[in-house]
């Protein structure tokens, strides 16, 4: 991960890229960012519905048509090692992939994914600042406002999530939830109310390397979360943006 020019410290010995290095898309409009290998696509709530692929420059992505191991063979690769632009390829059969390996240069960019385990819930309430709020320990931040998402909301393609939202429908969307992915370093706690309230769950990865996907408790519930860079156990690790949060 060394040679990744934008990356942020999620251990002594880690650091985590900032962007996706390739996107699976589906039904010409879903979006789905890589950040590394995905051994199995069921396992980040993907699933095999690829239809194109994106490649950033001085990224190659390997596809695969089954799980992936270490006999496996891949059915696409797209080579963007040495482009200056973003590289774009269309898959033979859609909804064929259910794994890729992801390299920089020659580098081949860890395991992505980890354990699926669903969460416990709680129903404790925070109220958070109305006034920005954005830790002093986030790596990169522009203005107010963090420069990277801490997770993403999975279904039909993918929506960021920057800060805590305190109703999904602000921006555009609704409790369509079917997978989250949380980046190394922040938690993620989502409601099945607006305003924070009602049936929580948490999903720490505050202290995790590689990207945390995890399944709701129950599918399309989920309608606020609040975003943490560290653990959601100190309140102040809250990200907030007025109008949003």
């Amino acid at each position: 991960m060394s040679t990744i020019p934008f990356v942020y410290k999620v251990s002594s010995t880690v650091n985590f890229p900032m962007y996706p290095g390739a996107y699976m898309i589906f039904n010409n409009y879903g979006l789905y960012p890589i950040y590394g290998n995905i051994n199995d696509f069921s396992q980040a709530g993907m699933n095999n519905d690829d239809s194109f692929f994106y490649v950033m420059p001085g990224f190659k992505l390997e596809v695969y048509s089954g799980v992936y191991t270490s006999s496996s063979s891949p059915s696409l690769t797209i080579d963007n090692l040495t482009g200056t632009t973003i590289k774009y390829k269309a898959v033979s059969n859609d909804r064929e992939a259910s794994a890729c390996r992801l390299y920089f240069g020659n580098n081949l960019l860890t395991d992505a994914s980890t354990t699926t385990t669903r969460n416990t819930t709680t129903t404790t309430t925070y109220e958070p600042p109305v006034i920005p709020q954005i830790p002093s320990a986030l790596p990169i931040k522009y203005k107010e406002f963090p420069s990277f998402p801490g997770a993403y909301f999975l279904d039909d393609g993918s929506i960021p999530i920057f800060c805590c939202i305190k109703d999904f429908a602000i921006l555009g969307s609704t409790n369509a939830d079917n997978y989250w992915a949380i980046m190394p370093g922040f938690s993620l706690v989502t409601y099945y109310e607006i305003n924070y309230a009602g049936t929580q769950c948490l999903y720490d990865n505050s202290i995790g390397t590689t990207i945390m996907f995890k399944p709701p408790n129950s599918d399309n519930q989920v309608s606020s979360c609040r975003l943490y860079y560290g653990t959601a156990s100190v309140k102040t690790n809250a990200i907030t943006v007025s109008g949003i949060s």
